[in-house]
């Protein structure tokens, strides 16, 4: 039998549309380095914006296949690169991910707002940030 999981400290959550919040093209150049450095700077800049010392979690839902296509047909970077900057950034950190929610207009928003509604009623969430589209 499992005990259940205790966490004694606060965590932020940021929820991030990766359909409509890319990162830099020079990030998904590098492939799997990329995706790791993205992550990195990415933690920083959500670190110091929640102003906490505390567990934080990202996670990015995009369209796999339709983020792809569009980057390689604007030259961003190739289907290998892409590939490998999603690797890793999802190897970079145990609670950060790229998570394809599939294609359709409302496919990352319905997925950010299922996670929204489960984390925002946690007593250990102490903060969540929205990235989104402008």
């Amino acid at each position: 039998m499992f005990a259940p999981y205790q966490h004694g400290g606060s965590s932020a959550l940021a929820l991030i549309d990766g359909d409509g919040y890319v990162f830099s093209p020079g990030y998904w150049r590098k492939g799997k380095e990329g995706g790791r450095q993205a992550a990195v700077v990415l933690h920083d800049t959500l670190a110091a914006t929640a102003g906490l010392r505390s567990q934080l979690c990202a996670t990015i839902y995009f369209n796999r296949k339709g983020l792809g296509s569009t980057l390689c047909a604007n030259s961003i970077c190739s289907k290998d690169q892409f590939e490998d900057f999603i690797v890793g950034f999802n190897q970079s950190t145990p609670l950060f991910a790229m998570i394809d929610a599939g294609h359709g207009k409302e496919a990352a928003d319905a997925k950010i707002r299922g996670t929204l509604n489960f984390f925002a009623h946690l007593p250990q969430t102490k903060l969540i940030l929205f990235g989104g589209a402008t």
